[in-house]
């Protein structure tokens, strides 16, 4: 199985409180982290994971409840942005 997703990100200028500047847009290889949810029928309790494109591959990612494989990564995610 595969998953795809598509993100739609729209961005407008605003001011960065925390960091106390003017915050920027993307840039053409922005570093991007998706959550997944998923529901564990062992455990019968529900629990997330996170894939990200900056992290060393391959990678497996399994339940926190039953600890069975959920999902394995060969390629990190790509992003394309939409002007």
């Amino acid at each position: 199985m595969a998953l795809r997703a598509v993100v739609d990100y729209w961005w407008a200028p605003f001011r960065d409180a925390k960091r106390d500047q003017a915050a920027t847009a993307l840039s053409q290889t922005p570093w991007i982290r998706l959550h997944l949810g998923y529901y564990c029928p062992q455990a019968r309790q529900s629990g997330a994971f996170s894939i990200q494109t900056n992290v060393v591959r391959p990678i497996r990612d399994t339940c926190g409840h039953c600890d069975h494989l959920l999902a394995t990564g060969k390629d990190a995610p790509t992003i394309r942005l939409l002007t």
